[in-house]
């Protein structure tokens, strides 16, 4: 196994962007931590107890916005348009004394083309919508598949990233509905497919062993500060704890998927080959919780041994569940036909 510190961090790039929530109150965990906490920080550091406005630029297109932002964060507002009036509406529920929700471009029944054609008369400009690379939010249509034709390199730096991520996690594609490097095969977009391939085969590459624990999902009485653990429901997921182990380097894909096939053979494990990357599967997941899923990999070496607590606390609780048969056929999600 690997050697070295237990606590070295492993790279960002191994997971994509995640968001948080239930249900409708579903939001973006980015969007929480660099923009809602900042303004909502200086708010009570500046502002508070005093009474303010928020104005933001959410559209008439964009009620929906406005709604779930309200209801994720009682503080803060977004500028939604007059297409958006739901949001708009479940939004002004949140008013206060110290915090009144405004919302000018709903007022004046601005849609996005509205606000687009404005800035273009301003300024001469045709803005175009902003959108990280990493975007897992971003909607796929012409005007996305249109930007990644023009920055090949980014899209690929983005394949990269999902790449890694579904190599830790087979689940983990940058988009809900369809991988990112799927959508760039059915674009034609031989130049971000030409970069994604030259780093692929530039890059040494390594083989991972990875390993989680489900834990069975927590039941609580009460709330807040008075909240209670009274059980567990052994039918749902609760937390999960991963841990990433590098076990060797090698100077190509070519030998490192090598040594993935031969542990194979030695160990007796089937290949499950998905998303260009090849699986060899320990275990996978019984249908009740507690329980756990072990894996060795062959990937870009790009991710460094993580685990939360360490590894040699993540080899302790994977020590007490040894009990547990994890079927190959129990969990049939984690491994599906993409």
């Amino acid at each position: 196994m690997g050697s070295g510190d237990d606590r070295r961090t492993a790279m960002s790039v191994s997971q994509v962007p995640s968001a948080a929530g239930d249900g409708d109150l579903k939001f973006h965990i980015s969007s929480l931590k660099f923009k809602a906490f900042v303004i909502e920080s200086w708010l009570q550091q500046n502002v508070y107890p005093e009474s303010v406005r928020h104005t933001f630029g959410y559209n008439a297109d964009e009620l929906g916005r406005v709604a779930k932002s309200d209801e994720a964060i009682a503080t803060i507002i977004f500028g939604f348009n007059s297409d958006e009036l739901v949001r708009v509406e479940k939004g002004l529920i949140y008013n206060r004394p110290y915090r009144i929700g405004h919302y000018p471009l709903v007022e004046w029944g601005w849609d996005r083309q509205d606000c687009i054609l404005y800035i273009k008369d301003a300024t001469g400009i045709l803005w175009k919508k902003s959108a990280c690379v990493y975007c897992p939010f971003a909607k796929i249509d012409a005007a996305m598949i249109a930007r990644q034709q023009q920055f090949p390199a980014q899209v690929a730096e983005a394949m990269i990233l999902e790449r890694l991520s579904l190599a830790m996690n087979p689940r983990g594609q940058l988009y809900s509905k369809q991988p990112l490097y799927q959508i760039v095969n059915a674009s034609n977009n031989h130049r971000a497919l030409d970069v994604f391939q030259s780093r692929l085969e530039r890059q040494p590459w390594a083989l991972y062993r990875v390993r989680r624990i489900y834990q069975a999902k927590a039941i609580y009485e009460g709330t807040g500060k008075n909240r209670t653990l009274i059980g567990h429901n052994l039918t749902k997921k609760g937390t999960a704890q991963r841990c990433v182990e590098r076990i060797a380097e090698f100077v190509n894909s070519e030998a490192a998927i090598q040594r993935l096939g031969a542990l194979a053979e030695q160990d007796r494990l089937p290949i499950n080959i998905q998303h260009e990357l090849s699986y060899a599967i320990v275990s996978q997941c019984s249908t009740t919780y507690p329980t756990r899923e072990e894996y060795y990999v062959a990937a870009p070496a790009l991710v460094e041994t993580k685990a939360r607590n360490g590894v040699t606390g993540f080899n302790d609780d994977w020590s007490s569940l040894g009990d547990l048969y994890c079927g190959i056929d129990d969990s049939p999600d984690l491994f599906a036909n993409s």
